[in-house]
């Protein structure tokens, strides 16, 4: 692990100079580039230290049993994680549990699926939070996909935008795990949850009210109401939670004129 270079003193500032004040604010940006991988190292450190076994569990996203998400802290191919240990390693960085659960499972990711970035990362020659967001963005690959964008993306990982990570994971998914993003996919469709309607035509002026909707009773109204071209093609009528539980309810709402 790279040592850590003492902070500047600020006890002083006010006697420093220009240049004395470019040459702290140099080291404390190297100390800061410095920190944030040693924690990473510290973080997964902390991982190997604390295995999971029969005994302890495994650290997982969720609530194991009670919840889908109950999937373990590092993507395939990492190590699983005692139960408890996100908690002080959470508590040692003083943020929230889950905040900490984050920063293991992004050491886990670095250091067991995306090995050239790792390398690259503790070199100080990609920042910390790009390496980061490279580990997030491959967790749900498998191995060989994330292998397959760290080789891509290690080498130039220090200039790369967010669009480009996400287009080389998306091209990995699609070609070494076709089914995993099929399946993702549609598990995204199934939650857009969209809706639509036709709107009704205007009535003219002067024009009396349509007549009041019934629910049709034969399938051959239902075939009527399409024929005569109304939007709902009589699925208004067919609908108990629109026209009632009751057979012959009126509907008040419905104004696809079908009339029984």
């Amino acid at each position: 692990m790279p040592a850590t270079p003492t902070p500047p003193d600020v006890d002083g500032l006010d006697g420093l100079d220009a240049v004395e004040v470019l040459a702290a604010v140099g080291e404390a940006d190297l100390a800061e580039r410095r920190a944030a991988p040693a924690k990473l190292e510290l973080a997964l450190r902390w991982c190997g230290l604390h295995p999971a076994t029969t005994d302890t569990g495994t650290a997982v996203w969720g609530l194991p049993g009670l919840t889908d998400w109950d999937e373990s802290l590092g993507g395939e191919g990492c190590p699983s994680v005692a139960g408890f240990a996100p908690e002080p390693f959470a508590a040692a960085l003083g943020v929230s549990t889950r905040s900490g659960m984050q920063v293991l499972a992004d050491a886990l990711d670095l250091g067991h699926r995306l090995p050239a970035t790792w390398r690259r990362l503790l070199r100080l020659e990609v920042p910390a939070w790009r390496a980061r967001r490279l580990a997030q963005a491959t967790h749900h690959l498998s191995q060989t996909a994330a292998a397959h964008v760290d080789g891509q993306l290690a080498g130039r990982l220090h200039s790369c935008g967010g669009v480009l990570i996400d287009r080389a994971v998306a091209q990995a998914a699609a070609t070494h795990d076709p089914e995993v993003q099929a399946a993702r996919e549609q598990t995204g469709r199934q939650a857009w949850k969209l809706s639509w309607s036709t709107p009704a035509a205007p009535v003219p002026s002067g024009s009396p009210p349509p007549p009041t909707c019934r629910p049709p009773a034969t399938p051959q109204t239902w075939s009527r109401s399409a024929e005569l071209g109304f939007p709902c093609q009589g699925l208004c009528a067919r609908s108990p939670k629109v026209v009632g539980e009751a057979p012959g309810v009126t509907d008040p709402n419905c104004r696809c004129g079908v009339v029984t």
